[in-house]
């Protein structure tokens, strides 16, 4: 039997909570909120706008980069010394609210008005193969289920999936404890049906759901049978 957790990295709360100072976290994200205003501060700019030494702005500063929220360069100038200034990493640039969720919801309620609700599970079907084929997953041999699982654990965790998969028997379980949909599934349970395509289309396998979150289960899980002779 192998056995497996997968889990995301931290999240924005983690990481910014990493000393448990309430000070220190409304600094950090005064931070982060000037650099989204104002991409490319230096060093200077932020400890003027903030009101804080310089020596303050670098330590948030290098705990915000280890953190993988900010980035930051250096600009050649033509005159002086090279200038090092800080923006927004691209997942700093997620962790601030946004609506997806409300146009997403928006979206899925004209689709079925408009189409129906077939229309909406072939669009959701179409969107998980198109995906798999963006990834060059179609490129790997059918029984390299290895390699496809690999491959569709990276893609979920994307999503901010938190993964547990064992295998056994020739039998795949893929248990997702956290539901990247949860604030659309209530109105819309269809997208819920989204992962499982794509879990099908990623490890070339019928899928079945063994337990869901609408249906009142703890979590959301999948099983596939695999050819047990391709197990080695």
């Amino acid at each position: 039997m192998k056995y497996m957790v997968y889990l995301t990295s931290p999240t924005l709360r983690d990481t910014i909570s990493l000393r448990p100072f309430d000070r220190m976290q409304s600094t950090r994200q005064d931070i982060l909120s000037h650099l989204q205003r104002h991409p490319a501060a230096s060093v200077g700019d932020l400890a003027t706008r903030l009101g804080m030494s310089l020596g303050t702005i670098r330590h948030h500063l290098s705990v915000l980069e280890r953190a993988g929220l900010v980035s930051h360069e250096v600009l050649r100038q033509e005159i002086g010394r090279p200038r090092m200034v800080y923006s927004l990493s691209e997942r700093g640039e997620e962790s601030f609210p946004k609506q997806y969720d409300r146009l997403s919801a928006a979206l899925l309620t004209e689709i079925k008005a408009q189409h129906g609700d077939e229309a909406l599970m072939a669009l959701i079907r179409g969107a998980a193969r198109r995906l798999t084929e963006s990834m060059g997953i179609n490129d790997l041999p059918a029984d390299a289920y290895e390699a496809r699982l690999q491959s569709l654990l990276k893609l979920m965790d994307r999503d901010g999936n938190s993964l547990e998969w064992k295998l056994e028997n020739g039998r795949l379980q893929i248990h997702q404890h956290t539901c990247p949909y949860q604030a659309v599934a209530g109105q819309h349970p269809e997208v819920c049906q989204f992962d499982r395509e794509l879990i099908g289309c990623v490890m070339g396998k019928p899928v079945r759901q063994i337990a869901s979150r609408i249906q009142g289960d703890s979590h959301c899980a999948y099983e596939i049978d695999l050819d047990r002779s391709k197990q080695g």
